[in-house]
């Protein structure tokens, strides 16, 4: 009950706050999705599931309140991204996936790229790791390879956060305090820097990447730095900056300036949810323009953006 009264104000709360960004048809829409979510919940994912996502089948951790419960329910994950994904991801391409929880991503990006392609996914948590190795077996295919560490610019040991949702896990940098106990525990997994592992793969493309590692980004990408010079992939990644704060989202756009990306899409996050996403809020906006908007508060918390590199695309005129 106390779950359910929880609810019911997140859902009146989050109505409001939408209305005001939004106004009242997105809110009203907003308010839909959380009242679905608690008439569904309640039946849904008590016990190791099999269902359907995007042509794959996937196993759900039981009793998880975070992406296996949303697949559970509403059949997908973040609507908007997946349906830009879908559109850039080519036949023979090789992706890198950064933060692959339980495979909603990978699955999608290795029927994308097809028997020609390659996926090489990365993912810290061990349970996350555990159903992520399941769901890869269980399209019976042969180039997923999947690694069970984190990736930031240190080599050994990072102190990680295993929040009760699956898909709200994550490294927690040196100096920054760990969340609320309430909300999870601390562990510690192996951290890599990728540029020399993928090195080591002797990869001949890297086509793609994507990345959501809840704030870390900016030390994935400085660990990643020689792989997007010599490669150039397209880049799709959520950018938290609410853990970021204004400094290092800056420090973000000022990187990939400096890397000569040019942003392809973006979205805010709070509007890439089942019932409410839809492709017309998809916006373009320039580097310098997202960076004043960083500045001036008028972007939200989370930012989901797909870069392209600027020789990449002369290279197709």
């Amino acid at each position: 009950m106390k779950k359910k009264i929880h609810s019911i104000k997140k859902a009146y709360s989050s109505f409001n706050q939408y209305r005001e960004r939004y106004g009242f048809n997105v809110a009203f829409r907003v308010f839909q999705h959380y009242v679905f979510r608690l008439i569904k919940s309640g039946q849904n994912n008590l016990n190791e599931s099999t269902i359907t996502i995007n042509g794959s089948k996937m196993i759900m951790i039981p009793n998880d309140p975070g992406i296996s419960t949303e697949l559970s329910i509403f059949k997908c994950h973040e609507p908007i991204n997946t349906q830009i994904i879908s559109r850039i991801l080519k036949k023979g391409m090789t992706c890198l996936d950064i933060g692959g929880n339980i495979g909603y991503y990978v699955l999608l990006e290795r029927k994308l790229v097809g028997d020609e392609g390659k996926i090489i996914v990365f993912e810290p948590l061990p349970r996350n790791y555990q159903y992520l190795e399941k769901n890869i077996r269980l399209q019976n295919v042969k180039n997923i390879s999947a690694y069970n560490f984190a990736c930031g610019d240190k080599e050994g040991k990072a102190t990680f956060f295993i929040n009760k949702k699956s898909n709200g896990c994550k490294v927690i940098a040196e100096g920054v305090s760990p969340p609320d106990p309430s909300l999870g525990t601390l562990t510690e997994v192996p951290i890599k820097i990728l540029d020399p592992f993928i090195e080591e793969l002797k990869l001949e493309q890297v086509d793609f990447i994507r990345m959501d590692s809840e704030g870390y980004e900016l030390h994935i990408l400085k660990g990643l730095r020689r792989t997007l010079q010599k490669f150039k992939p397209i880049i799709s990644i959520e950018l938290h900056r609410r853990q970021l704060g204004i400094d290092g989202t800056r420090e973000f756009f000022e990187l990939m300036k400096d890397l000569d990306y040019k942003i392809e899409s973006y979205v805010s996050r709070d509007l890439d949810i089942p019932i409410i996403g839809n492709i017309n809020y998809v916006q373009k906006p320039t580097l310098d323009e997202l960076m004043k908007m960083n500045e001036t508060g008028e972007v939200g918390s989370y930012l989901m953006l797909n870069l392209v590199n600027n020789s990449k695309e002369s290279d197709k005129q």
